[in-house]
């Protein structure tokens, strides 16, 4: 079962050259391959020798029911200045394998544009991850990133913002 991020990680070359070569090698000893969406199996062919490219198979990320008819009838403020961000760490490398680092520089830049502009960030962080992602997009923006948490309300998370990233 393939969901994590060890396949983005071993094809850039995250873990360091030894360390890589060793977690391919042993990635390649499994038998098969049930990857979590068509980029894990990209990642995962990218990654694994081609005669186990016979053995890697694709499913789709699954949303239960009752979130889907929830978030299905959501409608942004699309006249607002929120952008939104769904997604747990809580570690920090996790900051820069969903790109929230990228997201926050970005922000960074938009925020002295427009000091109107707001950043929610729904998901579970450690607290040190979250005062460092703060220190890095400065005072003058600080103020204006939220990290909200754990919520089971996405919906009024979705209704609240005009772009969501992911």
């Amino acid at each position: 079962y393939v969901a994590d991020e060890m396949p983005y990680f071993l094809a850039t070359g995250w873990y360091g050259p030894r360390k890589t070569k060793l977690l391919k090698s042993i990635f390649n000893l499994w038998d098969g391959y049930l990857c979590v969406g068509e980029l894990m199996e990209q990642l995962t062919r990218q990654v694994t020798h081609s005669r186990k490219h016979s053995s890697i198979f694709t499913i789709s990320n699954y949303i239960r029911r009752e979130r889907y008819e929830e978030l299905r009838v959501a409608r942004p403020k699309l006249d607002g200045l929120n952008i939104l961000f769904i997604g747990s760490g809580p570690a920090g490398y996790r900051v820069w394998y969903k790109g929230l680092d990228l997201m926050l520089q970005a922000f960074e830049i938009t925020c002295r544009e427009n000091p109107r502009v707001r950043f929610t960030i729904v998901g579970e962080w450690d607290a040190a991850v979250e005062r460092e992602l703060l220190r890095r997009v400065g005072p003058e923006c600080a103020d204006r990133v939220r990290f909200v948490g754990r919520d089971a309300d996405i919906r009024r998370h979705v209704e609240g913002s005009s772009l969501y990233l992911h």
